[in-house]
């Protein structure tokens, strides 16, 4: 159990953390003028800027003929996780899994990441940035269904477009549901 103390000591670090994310995004001229860089390298990353989301996608990997859950679950702590077997901007199609977490949990190692993935609304955009390639997505659906219809939800295929899903549970922090957000690939 956190001590009030572990509780803001770790959010101070997590505060002084995104600071110092920023700033590694700046540079400071000799008239104190902030710019920032051009030339920032982004490499299997994913943004979505209408809920403020920056994150490592993490490659899962499969294992012969199953799926090892815990060794998925550890890399998710990583940031988020391609799901084995995704193709981004390929016809087959990609999954990203993200943690979510109710409002006040204190979390680390990304285990709230996704837990404003219902704001999203058809439109908004995502960026992917993989295997040094830059990706738009567009929203155009939002599926909330029973873990034991997974299977079914995530059978999209789409003869003319790429279509990427961001996958959570739902309500946050909890596994009853799950929470699909739908996006097609713009280019």
């Amino acid at each position: 159990m956190f001590s009030n103390y572990e509780f803001i000591s770790r959010e101070i670090s997590i505060f002084f953390e995104k600071i110092f994310r920023f700033e590694e995004n700046l540079k400071r001229e000799n008239n104190g003028q902030i710019e920032i860089k051009t030339e920032i390298k982004k490499e299997n990353l994913i943004e979505i800027p209408k809920i403020k989301i920056s994150a490592p996608i993490i490659v899962g990997q499969m294992e012969k003929t199953s799926l090892d859950y815990q060794k998925l679950e550890e890399k998710l702590k990583q940031g988020v996780l391609l799901y084995p077997g995704s193709k981004i901007g390929e016809k087959e199609g990609a999954v990203i899994l993200g943690h979510s977490a109710p409002p006040g949990y204190p979390v680390k190692d990304y285990e709230d990441i996704f837990s404003n993935l219902n704001q999203l609304e058809r439109g908004d955009r995502v960026f992917v940035y993989f295997q040094q390639i830059k990706y738009i997505y567009e929203v155009f659906e939002k599926k909330i269904f029973l873990p034991k219809d997974e299977e079914n939800v995530l059978k999209i295929k789409d003869e003319k477009d790429s279509v990427l899903i961001l996958l959570t549970c739902w309500p946050p922090g909890q596994t009853r549901q799950r929470l699909a957000v739908l996006t097609k690939l713009l280019k």
